[in-house]
């Protein structure tokens, strides 16, 4: 593989891949390694390299901010970044930070655009020691995102498959709370 240097986007480019697989045509279009044509039209992506499809969700992981967040909340992240999309994954994360943060000074507006007022929320979560509230809520907007496409025909085959891997994306973070290389 691409030698990328960030411990925490290995680590969490290693979990997506295994998600995301190689090529196929699902919703979104054809899809390979989690990149999908509709999000890079033109792109013939059946022909795309695991290298190439690395150094995109790299930039992918620098444009959602993952890189700016703590660890685990960064792998959780980025991997909604690839399955529902930079603003989407931004939405659901302020839905999760407001449902923890009390008094309206302090809800976020939830734009889908992760900046410093969300980065410093998710600072003031964690040194609250609430980090496994926010994994735990973040992990619910998901559930509820799926669960809300799944209602119309053409997502419902895919509830099932979502949801296996929130369950396994709870593990994993289950499994490695701290970032270890």
């Amino acid at each position: 593989m691409l030698e990328i240097r960030d411990p925490a986007f290995r680590k969490a480019i290693q979990l997506v891949l295994e998600f995301e697989g190689g090529y196929c045509v699902d919703q979104g279009g054809p899809t390979n390694y989690g990149i999908s044509s509709n999000a890079y039209p033109g792109m013939d992506v059946k022909r795309l390299t695991k290298d190439k499809a690395v150094v995109m969700h790299f930039e992918r992981w620098i444009k959602c901010k993952a890189d700016k967040m703590p660890w685990p909340i960064s792998v959780l992240h980025f991997d909604n970044a690839v399955n529902a999309g930079i603003s989407g994954a931004g939405k659901m994360l302020q839905r999760a930070i407001n449902e923890i943060l009390t008094g309206n000074d302090n809800k976020l507006l939830v734009d889908g655009k992760v900046g410093p007022k969300t980065l410093d929320a998710i600072e003031r979560i964690r040194y609250g020691g609430r980090s496994g509230q926010l994994i735990g809520e973040y992990l619910l907007e998901r559930g509820d995102h799926f669960t809300k496409l799944a209602a119309l025909d053409k997502h419902k085959p895919s509830l099932l498959g979502w949801m296996r891997r929130l369950m396994k994306l709870r593990e994993f973070v289950k499994q490695n709370p701290n970032l270890v290389e």
